[in-house]
């Protein structure tokens, strides 16, 4: 049996097992049990930290290349292009961080996913991004309503 543990339990194992040793070993030294403790919440405290501002960072990212992936998209679909098409060719390019999550859409399109659930897909994925959040809604209701999707781009 393969036991599988996160990020979050290893540090609250160690920090428990660290903690437990200052009481034992300790006991008797108030300013050492102190320090133990000290020490414990930090253990826990700081990957999780750095755990969020590094997703924080990604997500900055994202929204720093979202409106060049729009504009592409959109000068795709004055090209000519259906906007899977449009998003196929997306696919291939680099665009940072968001690169991952476009090829997750191009992905669930060839599959037969409606684009619209896709887009909500994606949405849910950067859920923490008010920004793209928001544009995708806005895309969603463009495509549902027979908008001009390309003008809808431009503007976002």
């Amino acid at each position: 049996m393969k036991i599988k543990l996160r990020m979050e339990e290893i540090t609250l194992i160690l920090a428990i097992v660290i903690f437990l040793f200052g009481i034992i070993f300790f006991r008797h030294d108030v300013g050492l049990i102190g320090n133990f403790i000290i020490f414990s919440m930090l253990i826990i405290l700081i990957p999780r930290s750095l755990k969020t501002f590094f997703y924080f960072q990604k997500i900055k990212k994202m929204e720093e290349i979202f409106p060049v992936f729009l504009q592409d998209l959109a000068e795709w679909q004055k090209a000519g292009l259906t906007l899977h098409e449009a998003l196929k060719n997306a696919s291939k390019i680099d665009y940072g961080k968001l690169t991952e999550e476009i090829k997750k859409i191009h992905i669930q399109l060839s599959w037969g996913i409606p684009l619209q659930e896709a887009l909500r897909n994606f949405s849910e994925r950067v859920k923490d991004s008010e920004i793209i959040r928001k544009a995708v809604e806005i895309i969603i209701e463009s495509y549902q309503s027979g908008g001009n999707l390309e003008e809808t781009m431009d503007s976002l």
